[in-house]
């Protein structure tokens, strides 16, 4: 189970690297002001290998279960020497410990030294798109589609999760978060749309037939994710253009898309070491739980649409649930907005796996 939370925090580390050094190229007149420690940053970088290593070192165990005749650090070796996530991870290994020592030697980088940030990242984001599982699946286009998802991701979510956590909440005219969200809005939206863009392009290569896959965990936790992303967007408006809220609300509501986003970075962690639905892989299924506990009949055979009262009633409750919110959502407090998104989540994930028989 520990390596769901490599893989998550993986991509925090990612996210906020990424957006610490996006934050670097914008004025300080059009961000907010930032309490975030001078040591955070280098400390952050040395921690993509530590959890990229989790990959690494769950690949060397199950191996180990196939050459008992070999130590420990041998099957290490042959993981790090002959495959290509190890060849990466080596790279990742090096590249970060560069950047370490860099960011830790120059407090407030140079406008040529931010360039060099960029270049050093953006090598790290490579590594990590070359050893993906879409990569393996379709060396050019998977490989890119990882590349662009990822750092779509990271650009988004970190530059959130900076101003949410680390901003300073004494901007009493409100005046650079307004500037912030000028530039960040926009941004966020680009983001978002190559997210998607290149999501789908990952699910077109690693998925063969997405309602067949909601029949296994990963197909499952695909679903979940993709519902998961309504609420998102729907904070994502919020934050975005319901600028005039109070001080003190508006932090929270940051915080909030922040937690939310989390939870899906959790839920791909789960996805990275699953079976996922590939014809070249998924030959022997292993079902979910959930789902033959939903549809106990099920005996293998290819799923389609079938609709039931019980199906129709979760999927329309969990719309209900998400609209209610959508127009209740300048007078809903967070807990309110908590419960609803979780219940819409829940009632519309059940219901669609229900429907599918």
């Amino acid at each position: 189970m520990y390596i769901y939370f490599f893989e998550a925090f993986l991509y925090l580390a990612f996210s906020f690297t990424a957006g610490y050094i996006a934050l670097l190229f914008i004025s300080e007149d059009a961000k907010p002001v930032m309490g975030l420690p001078a040591t955070l940053f280098p400390y952050v970088l040395l921690s993509i290998p530590l959890f990229s290593f989790g990959s690494i070192l769950n690949t060397t165990i199950i191996l180990q279960d196939y050459a008992k005749q070999y130590s420990f650090l041998k099957v290490l070796f042959i993981v790090l020497s002959d495959y290509s996530f190890g060849h990466a991870w080596i790279w990742t290994l090096v590249l970060a410990t560069v950047f370490f020592i860099i960011s830790a030697s120059v407090a407030s980088p140079p406008g040529w030294f931010k360039w060099l940030y960029v270049l050093l990242w953006m090598l790290m984001l490579l590594a990590n798109g070359w050893a993906s599982h879409p990569s393996s699946l379709s060396k050019f286009l998977g490989a890119l589609s990882q590349i662009i998802h990822v750092g779509a991701v990271s650009v988004w979510l970190g530059v959130l999760i900076i101003v949410a956590w680390f901003a300073d909440r004494n901007d009493e005219k409100n005046q650079k978060y307004e500037r912030f969200l000028k530039w960040y809005t926009p941004l966020s939206i680009v983001c978002m749309s190559l997210i998607i863009i290149a999501g789908i392009s990952m699910m077109i290569i690693i998925v063969d037939g997405y309602l067949q896959s909601w029949t296994i965990n990963y197909g499952e936790a695909l679903l979940l994710k993709h519902i998961l992303l309504i609420p998102i967007l729907i904070l994502a408006f919020m934050n975005g253009f319901r600028s005039k809220i109070s001080k003190e609300k508006r932090w929270t509501w940051l915080r909030m898309e922040t937690i939310f986003a989390f939870s899906i970075l959790l839920i791909t962690g789960f996805m990275g070491v699953q079976e996922p639905p590939h014809a070249e892989e998924y030959e022997s299924p292993v079902y979910s739980k959930l789902y033959m506990l939903l549809n106990s009949h099920y005996n293998g055979d290819p799923v389609n649409w079938g609709w039931s009262f019980t199906s129709l009633v979760g999927i329309v409750l969990g719309i209900v649930f998400f609209v209610v919110v959508c127009i209740k959502r300048k007078k809903f407090n967070p807990l309110h907005f908590v419960l609803f998104c979780l219940s819409g989540t829940a009632l519309l994930f059940l219901g669609l796996l229900l429907a599918v028989v």
